[in-house]
């Protein structure tokens, strides 16, 4: 009987550890909401997944005013390779435009554009973020956190192929961490905290909201290099795309060595409390 609890035990387990580290990214196929299935809707929606690629594969939020691009912006048709219409379901809009680009094609365009490509492995974020409000309120914005700068800035990740993670904000996070420890860019607590979820590097930001605008500070780590950033603006779509902007152009420059805890502490991140006593009373008992 034991024996057989144990298995049971065992296999989500090992399964689970190699859930984050680097990440290989979907490049090349877009998928663009649309409402409809015309060609005008069609020609609309080829030119924004083909923009929103290059950023991708960029880094850059502004690929798109490049001047050795304007002319291909203007036939972006020619780069795809494939379309298919997708039915989508609880969705503002029925379909989905999935379209693939030519990996060649695009690669070659942008050399000649003198544009540096960064490649599908991409690193795992994990996203220390407070938000204060005028009345100096504090939230830290965790992974279940149903707020509108999460939705926000985890969609902008996904335009730059960003595998960007949040903590879970369970019992050990809050333990371990409190708003003034982010705000106060406190390293050495962080990188503690974040041992368990096996990311590759993080970011660490403040977001202070003043009346219509928006002053934010940030540090991105990535073992014991720091970066700082400082952006202000009134809308969040500008400050986050500016932001992943910085972080994508500063980590595609990084070289990335797998850490060597990083496979015994990954599997926390999809635990919750109760499983963290289970498998820690494991860990006992099979000792």
């Amino acid at each position: 009987m034991k024996t057989r609890l144990l298995l049971l035990f065992v296999i989500p387990i090992l399964w689970l550890t190699s859930a984050y580290g680097m990440k290989m990214v979907r490049l090349y196929q877009i998928d663009v909401p649309v409402t409809g299935q015309s060609d005008e809707e069609k020609v609309t929606a080829i030119k924004q997944g083909f923009i929103e690629m290059l950023v991708r594969l960029s880094g850059d939020k502004q690929i798109d005013s490049h001047p050795n691009l304007q002319g291909s912006l203007k036939k972006p048709e020619a780069y795809v390779e494939e379309l298919r219409y997708q039915s989508l379901l609880r969705s503002p809009t029925p379909y989905a435009l999935s379209i693939r680009f030519n990996k060649d094609d695009l690669n070659r365009l942008l050399k000649r554009a003198g544009i540096s490509i960064w490649g599908e492995k991409r690193p795992v974020v994990l996203v220390w973020l407070t938000v204060t409000d005028q009345s100096h309120a504090n939230e830290i914005i965790g992974n279940d956190t149903p707020d509108t700068v999460f939705n926000l800035i985890k969609k902008e990740g996904r335009q730059f192929g960003l595998p960007l993670i949040f903590p879970m904000m369970d019992m050990i996070d809050l333990t371990l961490i409190s708003p003034m420890d982010i705000n106060s860019a406190s390293l050495i607590k962080l990188k503690a905290a974040s041992r368990r979820y096996a990311a590759d590097a993080i970011l660490i930001g403040n977001i202070q909201q003043n009346n219509d605008a928006y002053a934010s500070a940030w540090q991105l780590a990535v073992g014991e290099k720091t970066w700082d950033f400082t952006l202000n603006d009134n809308n969040y779509p500008q400050l986050f795309g500016d932001l992943l902007t910085k972080v994508s152009q500063t980590l595609s420059k990084q070289k990335f060595v797998k850490r060597a805890d990083a496979q015994s502490s990954s599997f926390f991140q999809s635990f919750n409390v109760q499983d963290f006593y289970i498998v820690k009373l494991l860990n006992q008992w099979t000792s």
